[in-house]
Parts: C-alpha cells; sequence; structure tokens
C-alpha cells in the first residue's frame, strides 16, 4: 500500500518531514515469509546550494555516486526490488534569486534533487528501468539560530533507500 500525503518521522532528535506524490499505483509483492525490507543504500550530495542538478565539486568519487551505484547494482542482482525510494534534502535557507523562481519553494527543489538523481541512477543501472521510483523531500534535519554551514551542507544530499524482498 502507498500513502500519498505527509508524513513526520522523528529519529534520534531530527525531525524528518517527508511529502509523497504518487501519480499512478503499482503493486508491491510480499508476504509474511517474505517481508518487504527497506534498505539504506547510501546519500548522494551535497548539491550546490539553491540546485537540483549540480553536485559540489570536489574529489571524485567524495560525493557518494559510485558507492550508491555499486551497492544498487548489487541490490539488485541479490534481491527482487519492488521499489527505490529517492528522499531530496535541502537546507534550513529560503531559496533567493534564481533559485526562488525555478522551484518557489525548498520543497520543490527537494522533489527536484531526487528526480535529477533517479534519472542519473538509471543512465548508470539500466536494470533500474523496470523498477518504479518515488522522488520525495525532505525537510532539512537541522535548525535553529547555531545551525552551521557545514551541518547544512550535510542536509543538501539524495538518500538512496531499496524496498524489496530478500531471495533466500
Amino acid at each position: 500500500i502507498v500513502f500519498a500525503g505527509s508524513l513526520a518521522l522523528s529519529a534520534f532528535e531530527k525531525l524528518h518531514l517527508l511529502d509523497v506524490d504518487v501519480d499512478h499505483l503499482f503493486d508491491v509483492n510480499a508476504s509474511e515469509t517474505q517481508p518487504l525490507t527497506f534498505r539504506p543504500i547510501g546519500d548522494i550530495g551535497p548539491f550546490v546550494e539553491g540546485a537540483a542538478d549540480t553536485l559540489e565539486s570536489g574529489v571524485p568519487g567524495t560525493n557518494g555516486l559510485d558507492t550508491v551505484v555499486a551497492r544498487m547494482d548489487a541490490q539488485l542482482n541479490r534481491n527482487a526490488v519492488s521499489f527505490v525510494l529517492l528522499l531530496g534534502g535541502v537546507d534550513k535557507r529560503q531559496l533567493r534569486g534564481a533559485s526562488a523562481a525555478s522551484f518557489g519553494s525548498n520543497e520543490a527543489l527537494g522533489k527536484a534533487r531526487a528526480r535529477w538523481t533517479a534519472e542519473l541512477l538509471k543512465r548508470r543501472l539500466p536494470k533500474l528501468d523496470p523498477i518504479e521510483v518515488l522522488s520525495l523531500s525532505t525537510s532539512s534535519s537541522y535548525f535553529g539560530p547555531g545551525t552551521s554551514a557545514d551541518l547544512m551542507r550535510a542536509d543538501r544530499k539524495v538518500r538512496v533507500v531499496v524496498a524489496g524482498v530478500d531471495r533466500p
């Protein structure tokens, strides 16, 4: 069952708000003997502030993309993957200038980051094409007046989670 709406999850003093938009239904097959499991694969980012399609530059391989692709490939080979969740993160800053004009809100920016990541992963992993990929937006994990630039940078990522049934 897929639920469309807003969910609030609280863990380890971090508040995550998810806005889920589902434009069509899809089937998830699971049973008592083969339950659906959710496996965090990794994070891709950080993204440039206010950008949906640009990762911060740095040492190649430090943005998590290669690690996520390798782990996704292993999951696709090893388990029956039902769907993939991409959680597009944003920092607490309000959008300004061109970003505000393009996206209108941090929520829309987070979804755009998740959608861009979905396209990138599908190009790198053709086996992912027949699998449903849900692009979601999350709120910032860190907020308050003492939030450092490093913590805000850590929020500008896309978390990749695979849902599926483990094969025996």
